[in-house]
Order: C-alpha cells, then structure tokens, then sequence
C-alpha cells in the first residue's frame, strides 16, 4: 500500500484498468437488453472493484461515471414501460451506487488509519524495549532497581482481587541476594531491614499507602545470605482517575560502596583537622589560585566564619579590615606572580567586631615541574605586641590634650588604628560600666540613633580627612537603659608634620533637657495652629453638617420602600456623621472641646465597660481588668473617658491581628519635681492612673514620638484616620491631666493615662431614666443666624409637633419676648454676628421672664459658655451637628 495521494502502485494499475472497461460493458448492455433492475446495479460491482485499487479519487471517479451512465441509460429504455417505473429503477440504482460508493471510501480510510496506528505501536513497543535494555544496563551498573506494591482496583490486581501484590526488579532481587524474578510479600521485604529501622519504614509506607506522603530513607538490610547492605528507598503513591491510591512504587540503590568511601575519607579529614585545631593559630589552605578551601577551628573562632562558607565568596577577605585589603591581596598577587613564600602583616576584624593585626604566612606546594598546586598557610595574632608600644607612647600625651576638652564626656579617639578612649564622664551621663565599653570607635557609631548616623559619621570622618580643626555635631546618643539621649558633641583633630589626622579629642555634653523644652514649645505652637485653624471653620462646618445630616434623616424616612433612592440617602447621612465625627476629633486633640467634667469612680466606669470591650474586641483577645485597692476617684469628663479608653482599646485590637492579651490597669500615682522636669507640659500632684497594655505589634522608635501627631497612623490607607491617639492626647490634656506612650517593636504597647485626683467629693448617680423623645407641643423660640439652618431646624421642630418662633439675632429674639408671645424653651446658637451672642442673650431673656428653660446648641463655643475646657455650671449645651 502507498500513500493515500501518491502514484498507484503497478500492482495495482489493473484495478482501474477492470472498473473502466466494467463501466463500458454495462453501458452497452444497457442499450441492447430489455430495461430492468440487473443493469443499475451491475455498475455496484466495479465501484467495489474501484475500492481495491486503494484510492479515494479514484472511487468517487467511478461512482461518479456510474451514475452518470445510469442516468444516460433511461434514454433508451424500451417501449412499454411507464415514466415512474423507469426513474423509480434508475433512483434506486442511483442511491445504491452512491452508498456502496461511500461504504468503500469510509473503509479505505478506516484501513489506512489501522495500518498507521499500527506502525506507530511498533515504534513504541521497539523503542520501549529499547529504553528497557538502557535502563536494565543501567540498574545494574548503578545498583539501581525499582519496585511496586499493587492493590486491589489497580490494573494489576482488580478490584475485589485479594491482598496486594509487591513486585520487585530483578536489581532489587540481586541486591537482596535472590536470583532475578524472584518477589516477596510486603511482610518478607520489611523484615530485610534491621529491627531498629523496621518501624520507621513501616510508619512511612503505611503513610504512602493511606495518605499519599512519599518518603526517601537511607537504611541498611540483611540480605539473604547476611551481609549487611546500606540502602536507598523511596516511595510514591499511584492514584486512579478517582483519586484513590492503588499502587504505591518507588527506586531501590545499594549504596555500601558510597558509605564506605564517604566514612574513609571523613576519618582521613577527622585527624587532619582535629591535629589543625589543637595549634593555638589559624591554619589554612588554598588552591593554586590563591582560593582558600579549608581553614581551622581557630579562625571560626575568631571571626564566626565556618570553614564550609569560605568558597566561593572568599567570605574570608570581609574579616580583613578595609583599609589593610589592598596591602593583603597586593602582597598575595606578587607571591603567586613569583611562586614565592606569602607574607604579610594585616588586621582581622573578630566577633566582637575588633581588628587585630596577625602575621599571615604561607607556602606553596609544587608538582615534578614546579608548578604550584597547593598553598598552606598560618596567621598568628600579633596586635598585642604590635601595640605595646604605641599605648605606652600615647598614654602621656592623653593626659595634655584632655585639658582642652570643657565638656562632661571626654574622648580621644585614634584614627589609624580605630582606638577610642572614653573617660568616667562617659558611664555618668550615659550609665555605660567601664568594662561595658571597649575601644573600638564603631561602638560609639552604634550607639547613634540611626537617623542622625548617616549624618554624623561621614561628618567626622570628612574632618579627619579634611584640613579642619573643629568639629561639631548635635545628635542621639543612646543610653545604656536603651532610651536616647539628646547630645551636643565636639572635637578637635591633631595632625602630623605632614597634615594627617593621628588624633583626635573631643566631648559629650547632654542637652537632652533643653532639647525637651524646645520640642514642648513646637508642639505647643503646633497645638495652637491646629486650634485656631479647627475654631475657624468647625462653626460654619459644623452648621452645614446639621442640615445635610437632618435633611439625609428626613429622606430616609420620606423614602422607604425606594431602595435605590434610600441607599442614596443612608450615604449622604452616613457621610455627614464621619464628617462631624472628624470635626469632634480636631476639635479634642485642640482641646477645644467642651468638657464636663465631674467626680468619676474609675473602678466603676472601667468595670461597666467591660461587657462592650468583650463585644467588641477579638475573640482571641484575653481582656483583664486589674485595680488597685483604694482606688482614688477622678475629676474628669466620664463621656470622654469611655470614648478615649475604647478608642485606645481598639487600637490595642489592631495590634493584635493574630489574638493576644489586653491589660486594663488602674491605680493611684504621684508625679514628682523629678518626673515633671524631665516630661513637662503636667503639674506635680496626685493623679489616678489607667494603663491600657497589649501583646500586639508594637510601634517603631522611628514613629514613638510622632504617634499623638494629627493625621499620622502606621495602619494602611482606608484603615485609620491618625486622629485617634490626637483625641485621646488632647482630652487627657484639657482635662489637665497627662499622658504617656511605652511601647517595644513586637513585645506590645503600653498607654497610661495619669488623671487629675477628685479631693473630698464623692461621684453623681446618674438616675435619670432613658425614655423615647416623642416630641411635644410646647412653644419654642428658635435663635439661629444662618438661614439654612434655620429653617431647617423650624421643620424638624414642627415635625415633631412643637409651636416654633423663629428669629435671625438676638435682637430680634429680645423683641419677641417683651411681648406677650408664649415661649416655653429658648433654643438659642452660642456664636451669632452682632455684639449679643446666645449666652448674653440667655441672661437678657431671663432677666425678662424669670424661670425660662434656655438651650443651647453651637458647632464651636469659643469663650462664650465654655471656659478652660468646661462647660460653666448649670449650662446645657447641644453640639451640632445633631440627629433629628
């Protein structure tokens, strides 16, 4: 057979040949024998006869020539047969030629397919047998085998076909001392291993087989004839198209050969290295190109680096100090130039980061032509030596030079050989024990915070290269209990004949208390800005936001049942609440808000928290509540207290993502001289203190001193508004209290709030009972300058089924009352344009109708009913904006 369009065989050129002249026969037969069913079909037998020559073409051809010579043959079909009977047989022949037509044609593709999947088959199966030999060749060379274990549902063994079947290759066999195709059940191929590894083996296949977890162990077997062999295994699960495991296979290796060349030369290296690290010196060695591949126990030692991580880094050449590197790897480039002895003197930097000089010493290894092949070499500490000398010189020069220093810590610093000297003054400004600090001068670098360390450093490094004298830096320095130290540092550098720095002396002063007062006095100008710029707009701001908040109320009253119309309004509400929200917040962290402050039990107003804290919180935050016995009461705002203790709270609950511990804390304290000199902006005095502690996150020393800042938060963007700790700030504050932040990056956060002691007073019962406001129809006189407002505030109170009188100022509202109109309540703004704002206008209208109820209502009350932060006695205030 040839391809399908390709020229036909010549065996099989007499197909056509037949099918052709058949054609013709039964056409001429047709004209010359009576009409009948015998002349159509006679052309079936040579549109098969086409089939045989193998070729579609050549069968549609004669499919096609036979119906269209059927067709020819009605035109001389005899007389005496009707028209339906003559193309009834020639419809019938037709169709029956073109089905056998496309009968042929499906088979001869049906055969072609069969004989290319067949020869494709062969190829597998010949290639597969190849692959097999390979692998053979190469499990035995290797030691490498396979084997199996089948279980019921597998190809192997169906389902419902007994106990599993293991299977070994005859590698495994041979490994195991059997001759090829031998296989042991599951229970004989364990008990090959050694009783102290059975278990473990049985625990991992038994994993593999339930759970589908592969394993690869190296264990040693008894072989049938005794020997004990160190093998490879490992095993992977097999699984069906349902996901059950019903096979579980894996590879076999022998690997006694590789233990054993392992164990010899590990006990070769042993002894070599265990004689190395008995000398009290660094021993080393290299390749030809100078590449160190081994050094002792002494230089791990030394400088922390391990003998496995020198290549290829050649991380040994970072413990060489930087300012020796180039002598180091000058002098090793012209040894191995000229395959000499290597010799140099340099300072290794050890772990405690000091750089000592050493004398490193090497010699090369050569082959029968002189080639180097091998370095061995030492490197023996010499600093103590080398530096004898120079101590002793500079030790009577110290004592002249410090008489130049005025400063409390005195330094001397040598520049060439990284030496610097502290004197006592050190350890009594910073609390450093002398044996606590060394003489390296990275130690003082560390000790800079690390936002003044990049700006410090590189300045007195620029004077000691430079042709200055003096030098002058202000910075952190920190202390030994770990806080910073705010320092003003100077120095002066002494150089040689030749103008280079060999010394340099200086001093520490501590400003850190001069530093505080300037800070307090920023913040307390930002303070004011802040305040001024919040009292400027939160009236006006604050009047808008009453009328869109009261109008977005009415809608979503008007509009239920039209939910896209109500979502409409729900937003705007919503909106207006976070704006007034926001307002509130500037307004605390200006501490400009209106307090009312009174005697508060602290114990009780942090106990009746606890049930909304356990609400609100985590479920996987512990809260605990500790209270000192006798606990003071305190004079403060309780309203702002319980917004500012769950606003600290919450973010406590922040902080800890993943669960935690939150403390509440409360107990008595005293601030003395000594605290308030070193935080400012608090009195001394008595004061009752409330800590907030959690296990959380903890904060960043860069961000400690910003946290109470306005708008700063470290929480992602939509997640915090930075205004939280400001109103917390700024309530503790105007309440004349104080406040302070503690916290360590992934140990937690502690808040304590110290407030102001209630003397001799003892808490208000709040009895009033909390009833629904319905509304009434008593007579209000509503006060209100912006128009807006006004008649916004004159609907609601309407609505709500009050008689209202309404007046733009205080002089309108004046007028009113000299009459006779019936007012029951004054509703009057605090802040109205003219020369009477509300409260003189309150003491005006009670003067005329004594016993008057007045309300008042303000977005920002300034001086008028509010002073040093407090609402005055008897006041009742409404803040806008306000909800319906």
């Amino acid at each position: 057979m040839q391809h399908r369009h390709g020229k036909p065989l010549a065996a099989q050129k007499h197909w056509y040949l037949i099918s052709l002249l058949g054609l013709i026969l039964v056409f001429v037969s047709d004209f010359l024998t009576p009409l009948g069913f015998a002349h159509g079909t006679l052309y079936i037998l040579f549109v098969l006869t086409a089939s045989l020559s193998r070729r579609t073409s050549f069968i549609i051809f004669i499919a096609a020539m036979s119906i269209l010579l059927t067709l020819l043959g009605a035109t001389v079909s005899p007389p005496g047969f009707t028209m339906a009977y003559v193309a009834g047989n020639r419809f019938f022949s037709v169709v029956t030629i073109a089905t056998t037509a496309l009968g042929g044609v499906f088979a001869l593709r049906h055969l072609e397919r069969t004989a290319s999947i067949s020869e494709h088959l062969q190829k597998v199966i010949a290639e597969s047998n190849q692959r097999d030999t390979l692998l053979k060749i190469a499990g035995e060379i290797a030691h490498f085998g396979g084997w199996a274990i089948f279980f019921p549902g597998s190809p192997v063994l169906p389902a419902g076909g007994g106990e599993p079947k293991m299977v070994w290759t005859d590698e495994v066999a041979r490994i195991h001392g059997h001759p090829p195709g031998f296989t042991p059940s599951i229970e004989e191929g364990i008990n090959y291993y050694l009783p102290g590894d059975r278990d473990k083996l049985q625990q991992a296949y038994e994993l593999c087989r339930t759970q589908g977890v592969p394993y690869d162990m190296e264990l040693q077997i008894r072989t049938c004839d005794g020997r004990h062999v160190w093998v490879r295994t490992t095993a992977q699960p097999v699984y069906d198209a349902e996901g059950n495991i019903i096979q579980v296979q894996g590879a076999f290796q022998d690997l006694t050969w590789e233990k054993q060349l392992t164990e010899v030369l590990f006990e070769s290296q042993r002894r070599f290295q265990r004689m190395a690290d008995a000398l009290p010196l660094i021993i080393w060695t290299a390749n030809k190109q100078g590449e160190i591949d081994y050094a002792s126990q002494a230089l791990t030692e030394y400088t922390g680096i391990a003998s496995k991580d020198l290549l290829p880094e050649q991380r040994w050449l970072n413990s060489v100090y930087e300012e020796d590197r180039a002598l180091c790897i000058a002098s090793w480039l012209q040894a191995a130039k000229q395959k000499i002895d290597y010799a140099a003197e340099f300072r290794l930097i050890n772990t405690q980061q000091q750089a000592r000089w050493h004398l490193v010493y090497a010699k090369p290894a050569r082959d029968n032509e002189g080639n180097v092949i091998k370095w061995y070499g030492t490197a023996i500490d010499i600093h103590d030596h080398r530096t004898l000398e120079r101590e002793l010189r500079k030790s009577e020069e110290r004592l002249s030079y410090l008489a130049k220093a005025t400063t409390d810590a005195i330094w001397d610093w040598d520049p060439v050989n990284e030496v610097l000297w502290w004197s006592d003054g050190l350890y009594t400004l910073f609390g450093y024990a002398p044996q606590q600090w060394e003489t390296r001068g990275e130690l003082w670098s560390e000790k800079i915070h690390p936002d003044d360390r990049q700006r410090v450093v590189p300045s007195i490094l620029d004077a000691v290269r430079g042709k200055i004298v003096d030098w002058e830096q202000e910075y952190r320095f920190q202390r030994a209990n770990g806080t910073y130290a705010h320092v003003m540092d100077r120095g002066f550098v002494i150089r040689d004949e030749q103008g280079n720095a060999t010394r340099m002396v200086g001093g520490i002063s501590d400003v850190t208390e001069h530093k505080n007062m300037e800070e307090q006095l920023q913040q307390a100008e930002r303070l004011k800005a802040v305040g001024q710029l919040t009292g400027g707009v939160a009236h006006d701001f604050n009047n808008l936001l009453t009328i869109i908040l009261g109008n977005s109320e009415l809608l979503t009253e008007e509009l239920a049942g039209q939910d896209r119309l109500l979502s409409l309004a729900t937003v705007t509400r919503d909106a207006a609440l976070r704006g007034a929200d926001l307002t509130q917040r500037l307004l605390a962290f200006a501490r400009k808000q209106a307090l009312e402050p009174r005697v508060v039990n602290i114990k009780q107003l942090i106990d009746s928290m606890e049930a909304l804290l356990r609400r609100t919180l985590n479920a996987n935050i512990d809260i605990e509540l500790v209270h000192t016995g006798g606990l003071w009461h305190a004079h403060v705002d309780p309203a702002q207290l319980e917004g500012a203790l769950l606003n600290l709270c919450l973010n406590a609950r922040d902080a800890m993502s993943n669960g935690g511990h939150l403390t509440i804390e409360s107990s008595n304290t005293h601030l003395d001289d000594t605290y308030v000199s070193r935080n400012g902006d608090v009195e001394p005095g008595q004061y009752v203190m409330i800590a907030i502690s959690d296990t959380g996150c903890g904060i960043s020393a860069a961000y400690v001193d910003r946290v109470f800042d306005p708008f700063f938060t470290t929480k992602g963007i939509g997640k915090g508004t930075g205004l939280g700790l400001s109103m917390v700030y700024g309530f503790v504050k105007q309440s004349n209290g104080h406040i302070k932040l503690y916290s360590e990056p992934d140990q937690g956060t502690t808040i304590r709030m110290y407030l102001p002691r209630a003397h001799d007073e003892e808490p208000v019962q709040d009895d009033r009972p909390t009833v629904r406001t319905t509304g009434g129809s008593e007579h209000i006189l509503l006060v209100e300058d912006d128009t807006l407002v006004r008649e916004f505030v004159e609907r609601q109170l309407k609505g709500l089924g009050y008689q209202v009188i309404s007046a733009a100022d205080a002089s309108i509202a004046l007028e009113l009352l000299k009459t006779d109109v019936k007012v029951d309540l004054l509703f009057t703004d605090v802040m109205m344009p003219g020369e009477m704002n509300g409260r003189l206008l309150a003491e005006a209208a009670v003067a005329l109708r004594p016993g008057l109820k007045v309300l008042y209502t303000s977005g920002y009350t300034e001086n008028a009913i509010v002073h040093h932060g407090r609402l005055d006695p008897g006041v009742q205030l409404l803040s806008k904006p306000y909800r319906r």
